[in-house]
């Protein structure tokens, strides 16, 4: 008979599981209204998505844009772990010049593919700003 109440026992854990699942899809149904209401007010008032965003409270971690760091820790940009400001492009795509790169990260496609062809990357030194 052991076997008779591990079915039931196995029964009774699909059932509660099933509840569950029901209980989620009915949420997620209210979710997906509330949020086409959300997305059709906005649009008829012309609201952005990043408005929307921000007004919600934004995700990201670390300090707000156009706020100063109290520690003085963006003095030491340079040192090593701090943040580094943005430097001028070193490499420029032939084919699309508005492609800049300027040495740091990870390479863009292009130039990895320029370099696939043989290209030297000292032949895709160009300077200036991209726009």
């Amino acid at each position: 008979m052991p076997k008779i109440s591990n079915t039931q026992k196995k029964i009774d854990q699909l059932k509660k599981e099933l509840e569950l699942l029901i209980r989620n899809s009915n949420l997620n149904k209210k979710r997906d209204k509330a949020l086409e209401k959300i997305v059709s007010i906005a649009k008829q008032n012309g609201i952005s998505a990043d408005e929307v965003s921000a007004a919600l409270g934004s995700s990201r971690r670390g300090r707000k844009p156009g706020k100063v760091a109290k520690s003085g820790k963006a003095k030491r940009a340079g040192k090593r772990g701090g943040k580094r400001g943005k430097v001028k492009p070193k490499y420029r795509n032939p084919a699309n010049p508005a492609q800049t790169w300027a040495g740091r990260g990870l390479s863009p496609l292009w130039f990895k593919a320029l370099k696939a062809e043989g290209k030297e990357h000292t032949a895709l030194i160009g300077g200036g700003t991209a726009k």
